[in-house]
């Protein structure tokens, strides 16, 4: 697995697992910055978390007010 595959498992295992167990509570706004500093990740890795977790259904795409 490439480095940034790991990445990309990393931020989805950690954002899947902070919803799940409520360090992240429904409708708190996860703003891809603030995650990347939280995580120390890249942004893309983040990005294709929240992605993916939205096609799963766990987090909501709001378009940039």
């Amino acid at each position: 697995m490439s480095t940034t595959e790991n990445a990309q498992a990393s931020a989805y295992d950690l954002l899947r697992h902070e919803i799940l167990h409520g360090d992240l509570l429904p409708g708190e706004r996860l703003r891809a910055a603030d995650l990347r500093e939280r995580y120390n990740l890249g942004l893309t890795p983040i990005r294709e978390a929240l992605m993916r977790l939205s096609s799963e259904g766990m987090v909501t795409n709001e378009v940039n007010r």
